[in-house]
């Protein structure tokens, strides 16, 4: 059935898909605000710290005033719900635990992501995974949890990695053979600090994106999700244009930059001044590079807009991607069809490991990502784990206990772990359920 006739049948038979965000900021209100607007979903919570604009988000979606009412129970949030109020509070448990079938996760706060969505499988929930700096770093044993529970685990549809993992399992169903896959971006390395220098960003958000580190977990993502991993030696991150890339994403032995096929990458869209937009049709989109074969050649090249000369290799592209706008898709599937946009498999590809941006005293605090101390890098996953690397997520609110110097990657042992910490907690549940695995696989 199509997936907004049988919305339609579940809103005629009182039946809509209730919905529960945590976080209300700019990508949480956008699909907040969408939601209102699919026949059949019922945004029923909002839980932020700032009630106030979870409220004027309701208010924004169209909610009278006298509809919106602020609890602080799970009992009164369910009497609510039966009555079509929107709900609006402050405690995560309300979210998680009251009469909802989804939970939408969209704090951006590592720690507090990895507690919703324990807490929304454990109650029964599915859960969408918007903050993917949780996914890249405790993604895999969240989604076992989830597999047991018989809930879905998945991160979102609308934002790059979610389009781009739906965009790989839809070309391997096609049978085309996946040589790169990646997302377009602006990117400034650490190396190119010009910029940064003479336009200093002060949001940590920013900060993630120009030091790449953003784009890194972004790709990690989407690496545990597929079986994609990094190139040897890493990402190439080329400054290209979608005529280049084809060329430039086949093997090294036919004149381009790869030493194996299946990589996960990224391609600056802008120019060597760090502000000229040399590709605006990939900035915010993604890409594939397939191979095509020599018997459908001639037939391929008439479809595709760019390929090599020897039209030997092509890419495919999507040169947008709507954040709030799609998101709502994977609550639908997850509800109405128990699937995942993208989740990762229990074989790990890839992490993002915390490497040291300037030099670094012992007993300072580390600021994690987005931080002026911090940034991330991509790695394989089995190199993290035998080198014992810190993802930088767990690299937040933690005393370093040794110094360390710019671009020294950090291990655990360079660290104290902190109390109570679910994040820290599921990371190491994970890295030793990989451990058990490689060794059982090694007597095998």
């Amino acid at each position: 059935m199509i997936l907004c006739d049988e919305l339609a049948e579940r809103d005629l038979s009182g039946q809509p898909v209730r919905i529960s965000w945590v976080g209300s900021g700019d990508f949480g209100r956008g699909m907040q605000l969408r939601a209102h607007r699919i026949r059949g979903l019922y945004p029923a919570i909002i839980s932020d710290l700032n009630t106030e604009r979870a409220a004027q988000t309701f208010l924004a979606a169209g909610r009278d005033s006298a509809d919106i009412v602020v609890v602080s129970t799970v009992e009164e949030a369910n009497a609510a719900i039966c009555q079509g109020k929107a709900v609006v509070t402050e405690y995560l448990s309300v979210a998680c635990q009251s009469s909802v079938d989804v939970v939408v996760e969209a704090t951006g706060l590592p720690e507090t992501a990895a507690r919703v969505a324990e807490m929304a499988i454990d109650y029964g929930k599915h859960i969408v995974m918007v903050t993917v700096e949780t996914d890249c770093t405790v993604g895999t044993v969240l989604r076992q949890r989830a597999d047991r529970a018989g809930v879905v685990y998945t991160i979102a549809d609308g934002d790059q990695p979610g389009n781009l993992t739906e965009f790989i399992a839809w070309a391997r169903t096609l049978g085309f053979r996946v040589m790169a896959a990646g997302k377009g971006t602006r990117f400034y390395p650490h190396h190119r600090a010009v910029r940064m220098q003479e336009q200093p960003s002060e949001r940590r958000q920013d900060r993630e994106y120009d030091d790449g580190t953003k784009t890194y977990v972004e790709l990690c993502s989407v690496a545990n999700a597929t079986g994609l991993r990094p190139d040897i030696g890493g990402p190439h991150l080329p400054t290209a244009s979608l005529s280049e890339i084809p060329g430039y994403f086949r093997p090294q032995t036919e004149g381009g930059s790869l030493h194996r096929e299946g990589v996960i990458d990224a391609v600056d869209c802008l120019d060597a001044d760090g502000i000229t937009l040399i590709e605006s049709r990939l900035v915010n989109g993604t890409w594939i590079v397939v191979a095509l074969p020599e018997a459908d050649r001639d037939y391929m090249k008439r479809y595709m807009t760019f390929t090599t000369e020897d039209h030997a290799y092509g890419v495919l592209y999507r040169p947008h991607h709507l954040c709030g706008g799609e998101a709502n898709m994977s609550v639908i599937k997850a509800a109405l069809c128990g699937t995942a946009t993208g989740a990762p498999r229990d074989v790990r590809c890839a992490d993002v490991i915390a490497v040291a941006k300037t030099d670094l005293e012992a007993g300072s605090i580390l600021e994690g990502m987005g931080s002026l101390g911090i940034r991330g890098e991509l790695v394989e996953a089995s190199a993290a784990l035998e080198e014992d690397l810190l993802p930088a997520s767990l690299a937040e609110n933690v005393r370093l206990i040794v110094d360390v110097r710019e671009g020294d990657r950090l291990t655990y042992s360079m660290v104290e772990e902190p109390e109570a910490s679910r994040l820290w907690a599921l990371r190491s549940e994970q890295d030793k359920e990989t451990r058990q695995r490689e060794a059982a696989a090694e007597m095998d």
